[in-house]
């Protein structure tokens, strides 16, 4: 992880592709819905990197997104990490897939469907005469 130092007194940091390697499937797909959420609560307005650090970071931060931040009290951000969000897909393209709510309900599904045919049922009713 690199540090790129302070800006409005928040620290900056960026993920590179062996970081990123290091981190769970599951951290990595809390990140990508960390720049959707970034992107929406800031009303589509621009979620990348603007160019204001040093110029030797400039070519190599230009399309990069902030994937986490840290807020120690609910007013304000004290650090931001970023990473190239190209580098993140592609990682997770090489990840086994985590089902989301809708997969794991029809592969439930599936499973109680096979589990109907195999069990019998002996239903009994009650006769009055």
């Amino acid at each position: 992880m690199i540090y790129l130092g302070i800006k409005h007194n928040i620290k900056n940091f960026v993920y590179e592709e062996d970081d990123l390697k290091k981190l769970s499937t599951r951290e990595l797909i809390g990140f990508i819905c960390h720049i959707r959420n970034w992107h929406f609560r800031n009303f589509n307005a621009d979620y990348r990197y603007d160019g204001d650090y040093e110029s030797r970071w400039e070519e190599y931060i230009k399309d990069y997104v902030v994937v986490k931040e840290t807020w120690p009290d609910n007013y304000h951000p004290t650090e931001y990490y970023w990473t190239d969000e190209k580098v993140l897909r592609d990682i997770l393209k090489t990840r086994p897939n985590i089902p989301n709510k809708i997969q794991r309900k029809n592969a439930l599904k599936k499973i109680i469907a096979q589990n109907k045919k195999k069990v019998k049922r002996n239903i009994k009713y009650n006769k009055y005469d």
